[in-house]
């Protein structure tokens, strides 16, 4: 009514009775209040009354459970399980009962009763109960175990069940008093606990029909096919011989392991292919590509061989090991000698395919020829049958390589003998390379595959002038690589063996640098020198100023006014120096210009000299000051130059050396002169 909500009739009449029957609750818990503790005390009286009870009937259970025929080994089993089985049964029946009471206790308030002798009593009889109860499972599991088949047994369970009556006798020792059934029961398990290796060492997956005939020889024959039972094995006291059965399975694991790893190296080479490549782009010519991968299994391999080897496991399989053993060594060997031919003949084959060495070397030519053909024929079916290992270890091509590398080593040698008389008969030809040499001699008929080799044959000549015809042998002039042009005489023709001809060369390089520095030794002092320079090759220009300036500084010092001498000479060099000063300064080719350069580099250290010289008041061609010096002079009766310096003296070789810029000369430069003329004299 307060809150204006309608009601309806039926819940209002309900409500309306509701304050009554509220009021007689009310009224009831009030009296059982009162008469709570009235209650508590007399079920309290009950209970004690029902604990009292459950003890005088927990005391007959012990005594029960105690009872002789529980622990005498000569009871009836059965008998013993059905007794065992009624105890159980009293016992639920007294926790039932023990239980009830405690909760009462805790509803009341009142100390609850613990019933320790219960717990005493269930777990005695309960240990007892399965003393009984596991000797009967266990006799029944050993039953079923001898009627199996060996080879169906499954290990891991007859495991699993003796270790679990193993830890109950320990139980049964512990949480009871000494009897005989305990025993004899521990006694039966521990039978086969101690049979359990022996029959997994018999059951090994490794096992092979050799070991099995080794097991026989130790317990004795036995037929594995008809009706082979654990029971036989029994039988026969296998586990009395339990050590070398052990043994016997061990060596089986081993020798498993290790034919585990000889597969893994014989199923690896199925694999493994040499890669054939072409040639040089021929068609039938194949070569052995990159075999890193084969030399890297092979080590592979080698190693777990060595390692099986070395086990003393290994008998039972030896003579497989020692076959893939031998098969691997001599797949080792034979490689060696195959790549060795191989890069001996990749080297001469480019060496021997041209005609002119063909020629020279004929015997050598027929024998590579013999190998040449021997190896494409076994390239050829390797390319078809690329497996490596079977490839590797086909028979005969060990020997087969062995004396085709013999073979080609004969041929290097005799090839390195020829290459020898070369040289020998031009010794220039000790500053190319074999190959450089085989290159040119190659190509004897073709005069210009000397060209690319000419500047390591001569210093200074960078090619020779064989005229606007690229057939043409006649010889005309040298080029520097500066390019200065020098001729070479008349009738010089490139003909015969090539060392004939560039000896011929030699001789009229020589010769022409001989006539060109005597015609310039005699012109020098009828020219004028800035035009004179310009007319001569840069080497005879150098060489004839140096003989000039040298007898200049010979004439001042043996005049009769050495020093007053000496000082015009010394303005003779600084006027000659200002007129190449004029020249360089002027329009030149690029080769004048480097040859007027050297020449100021040169003339510019004379005339250093001869100002010392005029400073120091040298008044003798003996002075030190002047022995010292590198020194130029002609001989007019033998048209010979000498070269001196302090007591060596050698003789102008005339070997060309080109337009080639000059250093700065220095007082170090001076000093290095004169160790290396000194030492050239002493022949060290």
């Amino acid at each position: 009514d307060e809150f204006k909500y309608p009601v309806k009739e039926m819940d209002a009449a309900a409500f309306a009775t509701l304050i009554t029957d509220f009021n007689h609750l009310k009224t009831v818990l009030e009296e059982a209040e009162t008469a709570k503790d009235e209650n508590i005390g007399r079920f309290s009286e009950e209970l004690d009354s029902k604990v009292e009870e459950i003890s005088k009937e927990l005391s007959e259970l012990k005594r029960e459970a105690n009872a002789e025929m529980i622990l005498d080994i000569d009871a009836d089993r059965e008998s013993v399980i059905a007794y065992m089985t009624d105890l159980t049964e009293k016992v639920n029946t007294q926790k039932v009962q023990a239980k009830n009471i405690a909760d009462y206790q805790n509803i009341f308030g009142v100390s609850v009763s613990e019933f320790q002798d219960l717990a005493e009593v269930a777990t005695d009889v309960e240990l007892k109960r399965s003393l009984w109860i596991s000797d009967i499972e266990f006799d029944k599991h050993m039953e079923s175990w001898a009627e199996s088949l060996f080879d169906q047994i499954d290990m891991a369970s007859m495991d699993e069940i003796v270790q679990k009556y193993v830890k109950l006798c320990v139980k049964l020792e512990r949480g009871l008093p000494p009897n005989q059934v305990v025993p004899k029961f521990k006694e039966k398990v521990d039978n086969y606990k101690n049979m359990l290796p022996v029959i997994n060492a018999l059951l090994n997956k490794s096992m092979k029909p050799r070991h099995w005939d080794k097991i026989m020889d130790i317990i004795g024959q036995f037929d594995r096919e008809d009706n082979f039972t654990l029971q036989k094995i029994l039988d026969m006291k296998a586990p009395d011989f339990s050590e070398e059965i052990a043994k016997v399975s061990v060596e089986a694991t081993q020798e498993s392991a290790l034919e585990e790893l000889l597969v893994k190296v014989t199923s690896k080479w199925d694999d493994i292919c040499f890669s054939c490549v072409a040639y040089k782009e021929t068609k039938d010519t194949f070569v052995l590509g990159s075999i890193e991968e084969i030399t890297t299994a092979l080590e592979d391999s080698q190693v777990t061989m060595a390692t099986i080897m070395s086990s003393r496991f290994v008998a039972g399989i030896r003579t497989e090991v020692e076959k893939v053993e031998k098969s691997l060594n001599l797949f080792g060997e034979t490689l060696d000698e195959w790549l060795n031919v191989q890069k001996n003949w990749m080297y001469l084959e480019s060496i021997f395919s041209a005609p002119d060495i063909q020629r020279q070397l004929p015997t050598e030519a027929k024998q590579f020829f013999a190998v040449d053909k021997q190896y494409k024929d076994i390239m050829r079916k390797t390319r078809e049958n690329d497996n490596a290992l079977k490839a590797g270890t086909t028979p005969g091509y060990l020997a087969s390589f062995q004396k085709a590398s013999e073979t080609l080593d004969r041929i290097q040698k005799n090839l390195e003998e020829y290459l020898e008389t070369k040289r020998m008969a031009f010794p220039r030809f000790y500053f190319l390379s074999n190959d450089e040499l085989l290159e040119i001699l190659a190509q004897t008929k073709n005069v210009q595959a000397v060209q690319p080799h000419m500047s390591k044959c001569f210093d200074g000549i960078k090619s020779l002038d064989f005229g606007d015809d690229p057939k043409s042998v006649d010889i005309y002039a040298m080029f520097s690589g500066e390019g200065e042009r020098v001729g070479l005489g008349k009738n010089l023709k490139a003909r015969g063996n090539v060392e004939q001809w560039l000896s011929a060369v030699e001789a009229a390089m020589v010769t022409s640098l001989k006539r060109q520095g005597k015609d310039s030794y005699l012109s020098y002092p009828k020219e004028e020198r800035t035009k004179w320079v310009l007319k001569q090759p840069a080497q005879i220009v150098i060489a004839v100023s140096q003989i000039y300036w040298c007898r200049g500084v010979v004439n001042a010092l043996e005049s009769s006014s050495p020093v007053e001498n000496m000082h015009q000479w010394l303005e003779s060099n600084r006027s000659d120096l200002k007129d190449m000063t004029v020249v360089v300064r002027g329009h030149l080719t690029s080769l004048h210009r480097k040859i007027i350069a050297a020449l100021i580099t040169i003339d510019v250290h004379a005339r250093d000299i001869t100002e010392e010289l005029y400073n120091e008041k040298t008044e003798s061609t003996n002075d030190f000051n002047w022995q010292m010096q590198l020194r130029y002079y002609w001989n007019d009766e033998e048209d010979v130059v000498y070269i001196r310096q302090t007591n060596s003296m050698f003789t102008y070789a005339y070997e060309y050396l080109g337009a080639q810029s000059r250093l700065v000369v220095t007082p170090m430069t001076d000093r290095c002169y004169m160790t290396l003329t000194g030492a050239m004299h002493l022949k060290l």
